[in-house]
């Protein structure tokens, strides 16, 4: 826990030394995380590792038909769409 803990830890102080730290800098990425472990199977490593790699590739492939402050909207779009 502890090797864990200064891991995320480091990782935490660089992304606050990259952005700017606001109150909802993480938010896009746990709502990302969130609509996996859901559309995965909750319990199901396997099905969010899936889901989440599909949902990376569909945010990204959208890119190319549409500006990039709409992709995440597709991706949540599609995420409810599909439960």
């Amino acid at each position: 826990m502890a090797i864990a803990s200064a891991i995320v830890a480091v990782a935490g102080t660089l992304v606050g030394l990259d952005q700017a730290m606001q109150p909802y800098t993480g938010v896009l990425v746990l709502l990302t995380a969130t609509i996996a472990v859901i559309a995965g199977g909750i319990g199901s490593l396997t099905g969010a590792f899936l889901v989440s790699i599909a949902l990376s590739v569909l945010q990204n492939v959208s890119l190319v038909f549409m500006p990039g402050r709409w992709s995440i909207a597709v991706t949540f779009g599609s995420s409810s769409s599909s439960s």
